[in-house]
């Protein structure tokens, strides 16, 4: 079987669009004679050593494989164990405040009314909207550090994708990712993180919004005796949409993710530290003048300063005592996480919430410091790498 390579394209010209096409149904009915051939191979040899037939469930974990559409998605994309980020996407969430106004499966299509299948689901952004690209470098494998992006144009006529991207990457070798209807499409190779498009109302479509899909590809094609499209995940949705890895869900206590984030930011995790310019203290550099009735408040008894420095224990007690003062107070200020961080981290700072995002240079005695904003965007970087 020969594939006809489709090289990676800055604009998509009227003759890209008509070669682009050409080489996609060349490409599918490759894939139709391999999965032939495959299935015409296997299916027989598997039958003939093993009591499992091959489209049983058994035959699919004999495989390596997961039986069910949902639970492939979840194999090929599960970088995280998040259950967040492996859920599949329904009508009815909400993903980053984007409404999912369509599902994945059969739907009365809203535009010629007939019952058909829908290979992906609608989300409802505005015009404009924008895309990045989906992957990630391993180690110094930099060559995954990238995606491979055509674009499409289908503007008129039944089910017309509109301006669509098609993106493939060596982060995910099994799926191709599909975004249809869009404003706007930027092909060719694109770094991780990269804007390649903007969302829109192009094709056939009844407002503004994104149809994103998921299509398995390479070999699993050939296994896939259902669907070749899959059900999109709300990670790789956030994924796109905010450019970066969605973060998994740690199981370390957020006082205790933050207390090691600020330990490593003040001291480097030296409960022996003592700073030269005010004399700060321990693993968390408390300033000498709150020692006294902050471990009166969260030990139940004044400490020296001597006392305090010598016992590590004693030293994390008191700062998750107060970082947990200070997380319940901005938890009432935003209902978004990293702002919750990045404002307990400025109280710890400065003792100000309100001054997380301040840009001047902090200074003490002869001592140079970041300023608050740096401070709370290191401290939230090393609190998100737990």
């Amino acid at each position: 079987m020969t594939l006809v390579v489709q090289p990676p394209l800055t604009s998509c010209t009227k003759e890209y669009q008509h070669q682009f096409h050409e080489n996609r149904k060349a490409n599918y009915r490759g894939w139709a004679i391999a999965s032939l051939t495959y299935s015409l191979a296997i299916v027989p040899l598997l039958v003939f050593v093993s009591p499992l037939n091959f489209v049983t469930k058994g035959a699919w974990r004999s495989l390596g494989l997961p039986n069910t559409d949902s639970q492939k998605t979840v194999a090929v994309l599960n970088y995280k164990a998040d259950a967040d980020f492996t859920k599949p996407v329904k009508e009815g969430d909400k993903i980053l405040g984007y409404e999912v106004t369509s599902g994945f499966g059969d739907r009365i299509h809203p535009i010629s009314g007939v019952k058909k299948h829908h290979n992906g689901i609608d989300l409802a952004t505005p015009e404009g909207t924008p895309l990045y690209v989906v992957g990630r470098t391993e180690g110094n494998k930099a060559f995954t550090g990238y995606a491979d992006i055509w674009c499409d144009h289908n503007l008129t006529g039944s089910n017309a994708e509109g301006i669509a991207a098609y993106v493939k990457t060596p982060a995910f070798p099994d799926v191709e990712l599909v975004y249809w209807h869009l404003k706007s499409c930027d092909g060719g190779r694109r770094g991780v993180g990269a804007k390649f498009a903007e969302t829109g109302n192009t094709g056939d479509s009844t407002g503004a919004h994104l149809h994103f899909g998921i299509r398995v590809v390479g070999d699993w094609a050939a296994l896939n005796f259902k669907s070749e499209w899959q059900v999109p995940t709300t990670g790789i949705v956030r994924w796109s949409l905010e450019g970066k890895e969605p973060q998994k869900v740690s199981t370390k206590p957020i006082v205790e993710r933050l207390r090691n984030a600020i330990a490593g930011q003040e001291s480097n995790h030296d409960s022996s530290a003592v700073n030269p310019h005010s004399n700060a203290l321990g693993y968390g550099q408390v300033m000498p003048e709150n020692i006294k009735s902050w471990t009166k408040q969260c030990l139940g008894k004044e400490l020296t300063e001597s006392e305090f420095l010598a016992s590590k224990a004693k030293q994390i007690e008191v700062i998750d005592c107060k970082l947990s003062e200070a997380l319940e107070e901005t938890a009432k200020l935003s209902s978004d996480e990293d702002t919750q961080i990045r404002k307990a981290a400025s109280i710890w700072y400065s003792g100000r919430a309100d001054l997380y995002d301040n840009t001047n240079p902090q200074t003490y005695g002869a001592g140079d410091y970041p300023s608050i904003q740096h401070y709370t965007k290191t401290v939230l970087e090393r609190f998100k790498k737990q």
